[in-house]
């Protein structure tokens, strides 16, 4: 017998819309536009979270996933499966075979964010260009329309090497995004490229930087900053670390990268000249656990304010300059060696440790 669901009073609509899943809710819209106004109207908004693709879009919720897996056949079904959950715990992924609409993963996208009323946006990635989930120009609609919704999202890659305007439009939009955890750019750049940010994620990938300039990276806030390709030379190292260490620059750093061509043994950086290493025996390699990066054989460099950092500078067909950063929320592990440390080294020279310690 059917039930009159839309003639339910509001109150009860919201606590019944409450208990339902993902995948309960879109069955749900699918029956009418007036069962789907009905959920948008009665379901208040929550901490659910969406990314995906052509094959596959994921709803995050809390600790559970629901998978809308794309299918040619009209009989969807359901399965439940078991994947890694943040590469920690092992959490259930329920899946639902569906036919996409006419206007792709993007509509389909657009539909479950107005739907099931979701805010967050887990990750927004341009289509590949091998197995493009949609046209660069819908993917650029899609941007439009998370901007027009005023969605946060955690982490906006672009990986297409689309045309020069396509991809000015791409670094514009992402300017009216809020990006609140990483910006990450395979995308290279013509000569003469200009872009400034008008905010900044915590962290940062430029694989080409060249137009990321000195005045850029000082007001950069983001706790991790890796740019490559880029034009940075020793002077403008120097300056960036004696502002760094005077709180004048790079106010929330706890990890720097930077590949350039431009950094030579010309001229010094903090008052060293590059190459910038520890160069002894025994060699110190140092890892800050919690943001997952290391260093081998740095220089401990510190901060009017106490705080310390580590500094390697390698030169060579393309210069790297790494910093880390020991600040109160991390995790150090110092190891101290006699001998160099390779992939290659064996267990007894691993066993050579003077010391390990961690601190926060």
């Amino acid at each position: 017998m059917p039930i009159p669901l839309l003639s339910f009073p509001s109150d009860l609509l919201r606590d019944l819309f409450k208990e339902c899943d993902p995948f309960d809710l879109y069955k749900l819209s699918q029956c009418s536009k007036r069962t789907r106004k009905s959920i948008m109207t009665n379901t208040s908004t929550n901490n659910w979270k969406i990314r995906g693709n052509d094959k596959k879009i994921f709803v995050l919720c809390e600790k559970s996933r629901y998978c809308f897996i794309k299918t040619t056949m009209p009989n969807a079904y359901e399965y439940a499966k078991q994947y890694p959950f943040f590469d920690l715990c092992m959490e259930p992924v329920k899946g639902m075979f569906i036919q996409y609409p006419n206007g792709g993963f993007p509509e389909l996208f657009v539909h479950l964010l107005d739907t099931l009323r979701i805010r967050t946006v887990n990750e927004l990635i341009s289509p590949n260009e091998t197995a493009p989930s949609c046209s660069f120009e819908r993917y650029l609609e899609l941007m439009r329309s998370v901007i027009e919704r005023n969605l946060d999202v955690e982490r906006l890659y672009c990986n297409t090497k689309g045309d020069e305007c396509a991809i000015a439009t791409f670094m514009e939009l992402s300017n009216q995004i809020n990006v609140t955890k990483a910006f990450h750019c395979d995308q290279p750049f013509p000569p003469g490229f200009q872009h400034h940010f008008t905010r900044f994620p915590e962290q940062i990938f430029l694989r080409d930087s060249h137009w990321f300039q000195l005045d850029q990276l000082i007001s950069c806030s983001c706790t991790h900053i890796e740019l490559e390709e880029s034009t940075l030379s020793n002077q403008d190292i120097d300056l960036l670390l004696r502002k760094w260490k005077k709180n004048e620059a790079l106010p929330n750093l706890q990890s720097l990268g930077i590949s350039t061509k431009n950094v030579d043994n010309k001229s010094s950086i903090l008052g060293m000249i590059p190459p910038i290493n520890g160069n002894g025996n025994p060699r110190r390699y140092i890892r800050v656990e919690n943001a997952d990066k290391e260093v081998i054989d740095p220089v401990q460099v510190t901060k009017d304010d106490g705080t310390v950092g580590w500094l390697k500078v390698e030169l060579g067909i393309r210069p790297i300059i790494k910093l880390l950063i020991v600040n109160s929320s991390s995790s150090v592990r110092e190891i101290i060696r006699r001998s160099p440390i390779f992939e290659s080294d064996t267990e007894e020279e691993s066993e050579d440790e003077e010391g390990a310690s961690d601190a926060s």
